[in-house]
């Protein structure tokens, strides 16, 4: 099997990135012991120019980029445009951080004194800090998670304490936010240590800082020492994405997440002689990439609505860097843009989500005091004048990454369906999803089919198991949910698990997965999926769908979806020759009763709403719940990265000849 992964992944190779690589396994090393070796004068001449005199060097916040020139006067007016409760949160997080007490990714931990920025959460060690620049970071002899060892020096609370420094005038805030800064500058010297391995990480970096030096770019105690401290990593960090960007069969969102960090350092830093030429090399692979990585109807190829957010994130950040110094933008990238905000806005609200594909638990850049969500990003785009979309959520909470944006506080309507119209269907006929929303029992329902590709070609690095997956939730909570993410790496087997297709609502055969995993980030082989029918009129919506990926036993799967009149309908054939065992499986969102009403019908109470099931089948077959039983994967899920929560899963299992068939049928009634 090992033999085999190499060699699947050898075949993957493309000729540009084997240069790539052998180019980054001799440039490497130059560069470390380079910058190793430059002090502040040779950084001077060689970076600056010897014409260009330290009494200029704090005009280099000045910001070229509109939106970044009015930053402080934005903080300003932040105060007066009813932030009071945000404002509130804002300082109670930036005390938080001042006591060195973090909370990412699900997980708390406190720094007694010094901030470790080489700190393992998971394996509660340090990281050493040496050259790594050949290590296996996804090897748990180095780091158990590295996840948690990244999320915190993406330095994406450095906004936060700009911010709680300018609307409460304390100036303890930006005096904290200075003195983490020197002490990152000071342990992690040039191509040394876990924080300058992954390109992708260093360009969310870079990208945070430029927003926090647009905050406090003014401030008496930014010297020139720091400020040159600051332009040399900026420096050298920049030329580590440059020099070992994500290329061939690994040019999935951390590419596009790479060439941002470009663009925004070369927009940002004029003056640096190279951000010339890096800005025209971000420019030109973010268009390119958006072309590749996303469909013409808007979804993104990796199948994973979490990265789908960091996607558009940097889509919106380069729309507004390009229109703000005059960047010719070809029409494709508007149109992939444009595309996403109009998927984005049939998703159901937050909270009603399901963790479909991986999700890592962060963001390409926090400019609120929580969690950036679709709402957010959608708010800012129509405000940019990307899409006339809007979102379903709090649109007085949306208003806000729009407002950092633009400087402009709006807020509009949110979006919660037309009252008139019982039935929307939306067909992404590209990325293989099927929405359908529809208003009845009183509330908003929302039911999604799977029927595409399981991830970007040739890896397929980020998408899951979940052909013919059906998600359904009302506007309150999820109802049929996804098993979601749980860990990368420190997971051990769970991550073959929550990747598999038994994490899902699918059909299992034989209980063998239909698609054969390659590793943490790797299918050998997926599915072909494809929808066979799709139909709808104002009260009733029907779709056909089917996958191959049991053709190497003769198996083929076809599932029915209907909604007609407050009825969810699945009809599932199984066709073939011989015995096998059928198992379907439903995941559960937080359930709180699960009980038999009569035979062939079953009740599951929510908090929300009750989910009563009907299902019918010409053979016998055996039914059970499972929920948290330590011997057994199943009856887990994984609502965000790093937590794993016992939750429900209904599972119907049969013995016998093909073909068969399977018919359930779903009915919500909302409580009042």
């Amino acid at each position: 099997m090992r033999r085999r992964l190499t060699w699947h992944r050898f075949k993957a190779i493309r000729p540009e990135e084997a240069v790539a690589r052998l180019r980054s396994a001799f440039v490497w090393p130059f560069l470390r012991r380079r910058w190793l070796r430059m002090n502040r004068s040779e950084f001077h001449r060689q970076w600056l120019g010897a014409d260009f005199a330290e009494r200029r060097l704090h005009l280099w916040f000045r910001q070229p980029l509109p939106w970044q020139a009015n930053l402080r006067h934005d903080l300003c007016k932040y105060d007066e445009e009813s932030f009071s409760d945000y404002k509130n949160e804002i300082v109670r997080q930036a005390e938080q951080i001042c006591r060195h007490d973090f909370e990412l990714l699900g997980r708390r931990h406190s720094f007694a004194e010094q901030i470790d920025w080489h700190y393992d959460w998971m394996a509660a060690r340090t990281i050493p800090v040496k050259p790594m620049h050949a290590a296996d970071v996804w090897s748990p002899d180095i780091v158990r998670e590295v996840r948690y060892v990244w999320e915190l020096n993406r330095h994406q609370h450095f906004f936060q304490l700009a911010k709680a420094s300018a609307l409460t005038d304390d100036s303890r805030f930006v005096e904290e936010l200075l003195t983490q800064w020197r002490h990152w500058l000071a342990s992690n010297p040039p191509f040394i240590g876990i924080n300058s391995i992954s390109s992708l990480e260093i360009a969310l970096r870079l990208i945070s800082w430029t927003w926090t030096l647009a905050a406090v770019g003014d401030q008496p105690d930014i010297t020139d020492d720091l400020i040159l401290e600051i332009l040399q990593s900026v420096a050298w960090q920049t030329e580590a994405i440059n020099n070992r960007m994500s290329l061939g069969a690994g040019a999935n969102n951390h590419l596009i997440g790479e060439a941002t960090g470009l663009v925004l350092v070369g927009c940002y830093f004029p003056e640096l002689r190279r951000s010339k030429a890096w800005r025209e090399k971000g420019f030109a692979i973010v268009f390119r990439e958006f072309e590749r990585q996303v469909h013409p109807d808007g979804v993104l190829k990796e199948q994973s609505p979490a990265y789908q957010l960091y996607i558009f994130a940097y889509g919106l950040l380069i729309y507004q860097a390009a229109g703000c110094i005059g960047q010719p933008m070809p029409a494709t990238f508007r149109q992939r843009l444009r595309a996403m905000a109009d998927f984005l806005a049939v998703w159901p609200p937050e909270k009603a989500l399901w963790p479909i594909g991986d999700d890592d638990g962060g963001e390409a850049l926090r400019l609120g005091p929580y969690p950036t969500t679709a709402a957010d990003l959608l708010h800012a785009a129509k405000q940019l004048g990307v899409t006339t979309a809007s979102a379903r959520g709090d649109a007085r909470r949306a208003a806000e990454w729009a407002f950092w944006l633009t400087g402009k506080w709006q807020t509009t309507s949110p979006q919660t369906g037309d009252a008139t119209q019982l039935l929307q269907v939306h067909r992404f006929p590209a990325g293989g999803l099927l929405a359908v929303h529809a208003c009845a029992s009183g509330g908003h329902q929302y039911g999604w089919l799977d029927c595409g590709p399981m991830g970007l070609a040739p890896l397929s690095a980020h998408g899951h198991a979940d052909t013919l997956s059906f998600w359904l939730s009302n506007d309150k909570e999820p109802l049929l949910t996804d098993g979601g993410t749980f860990l990368y790496l420190a997971a051990g087997d769970q991550r073959s698990y929550f990747r598999g297709c038994r994490a899902h609502n699918t059909i299992v055969v034989d209980d063998a997965d239909f698609a054969l995993s390659g590793g943490p980030f790797q299918w050998l082989s997926t599915p072909n999926a494809v929808c066979l029918k799709c139909r709808h009129d104002e009260q009733r919506a029907i779709a056909i769908a089917a996958h191959d990926g049991y053709q190497k036993i003769g198996v083929s799967v076809q599932r029915r979806l209907r909604y007609c009149r407050g009825i969810w309908s699945l009809s599932d054939t199984i066709a073939g020759t011989g015995e096998h065992r059928i198992t379907w499986i439903f995941h559960l969102g937080e359930c709180r009763v699960c009980r038999s009403v009569r035979p062939g019908q079953q009740l599951f109470a929510f908090k929300s709403a009750d989910l009563l099931v009907h299902w019918r089948s010409r053979t016998p077959m055996q039914t059970k719940v499972i929920c948290g039983d330590p011997s057994d994967a199943i009856g887990w899920v994984s609502p965000k990265f790093g937590l794993r929560v016992a939750q429900p899963a209904w599972i119907l299992t049969l013995q016998a000849r093909l073909p068969i068939s399977l018919i359930t049928r779903w009915k919500v009634e909302e409580k009042r």
